[in-house]
């Protein structure tokens, strides 16, 4: 129990009351309802809802209730920041990234010894394991010292059956990873019965973000078309969009398949941190392994050698992204996904392989 829990304020944004907290701020306190359980013995829950999730609320109801009942609500995209603005109760504190925060729990949990159960993703099938397996299996390799004590896919039907598992594995800290709103709902009805200290919902995919599952379905599909088949469990590493960790994935798939001859990364610093990856081990960008990466960075043009990129028109997404957000809150217009054209800016990180 714990009386006196780490606050930093809550601000109202459309009827949903967030969380005004930086990173460190929302993993302490996140870390505080797994050292001091809630005395009614239910599960705290973690929400971190973007825009989409917050329409979502407006144009229904009811997931005013579930969405308000968390404990913890932390802004999650940039949308949820400009419309605090223009709403005139800025978040000054900035978003919080949902992956980033599951990350961090991950990295905690493996120092401090704490239970971990995994639900959600896709079943295994024709052999491979389940999306929760996989992950399971990453993150044990990424934190050796990390206690995984369950997994269970998403699509189960028996939810009695899930709730008996969690449960019954003791876990400390649970991810629901079903996608919104499956997993606020389920958590909604099953804290008082799942037995964790903690229970946190990060999207639906278990290893991957939003953004990153969008493109590795992209990636995936354009396998399919060529009518060549890819191998996750070996060249695939999932990890924040960061330099470190495109540093550290590099290294891993080396170690998995020393026969790599080309990657795509997800992000263009993740290309920049595997491109250093590549060169520590002695290996030549692109005369041993071509390499390319997504966003379009500078940064990406001033290194060498210069990285072919999938580039975005990124003032185009933002006035697109702003344009939709006012509508939103303004006329009460439905969220809505749209793409925007793309520039594939091919420079001297990939060789050419039909001269």
């Amino acid at each position: 129990m714990n009386n006196s829990r780490p606050t930093c304020g809550k601000i109202d944004i459309r009827g949903l009351s967030f969380d005004n907290v930086n990173f460190d701020e929302a993993l302490a306190l996140c870390l505080d309802y797994v050292h001091h359980p809630k005395e009614d013995s239910s599960s705290a829950v973690l929400h971190t809802p973007n825009s989409e999730i917050l329409q979502l609320c407006i144009e229904h109801n009811e997931y005013y209730e579930i969405m308000g009942s968390a404990d913890v609500i932390i802004p999650d995209g940039i949308g949820i920041i400009l419309a605090s603005k223009v709403l005139g109760t800025p978040l000054r504190k900035g978003k919080v990234a949902g992956v980033e925060i599951a990350e961090a729990l991950l990295r905690e949990a493996a120092r401090e010894g704490l239970r971990v159960f995994f639900y959600g993703g896709r079943p295994a099938s024709d052999g491979n394991p389940s999306v929760a397996e996989t992950a399971a299996a990453r993150m044990k390799e990424k934190y050796p010292e990390l206690c995984i004590c369950g997994t269970l896919d998403g699509y189960i039907k028996d939810e009695a059956a899930v709730i008996s598992r969690i449960h019954d594995s003791g876990a400390d800290i649970l991810f629901v990873c079903l996608g919104v709103p499956k997993q606020e709902e389920f958590m909604f009805r099953n804290k008082s019965q799942l037995g964790t200290k903690l229970c946190c919902g990060f999207g639906g995919s278990l290893d991957i973000s939003d953004t990153s599952a969008r493109r590795y379905e992209g990636f995936l599909d354009a396998f399919r078309r060529q009518g060549l088949e890819f191998d996750a469990q070996r060249f695939y590493y999932a990890g924040r969009f960061s330099y470190e960790n495109g540093y550290t994935g590099m290294q891993t798939i080396l170690k998995r398949a020393p026969e790599v001859t080309a990657v795509f990364a997800m992000a263009d610093v993740i290309a920049i941190g595997a491109m250093r990856a590549l060169a520590d081990a002695g290996l030549r960008v692109p005369e041993d392994v071509s390499i390319i990466g997504y966003d379009g960075l500078k940064i990406g043009s001033f290194y060498t050698p210069k990285l072919t990129t999938i580039a975005q028109h990124v003032e185009l997404l933002a006035r697109r992204g702003f344009d939709i957000l006012m509508r939103c809150m303004e006329q009460g217009a439905p969220a809505r996904h749209v793409t925007v054209p793309f520039t594939l800016s091919v420079r001297e990180s990939v060789r050419n392989i039909t001269e």
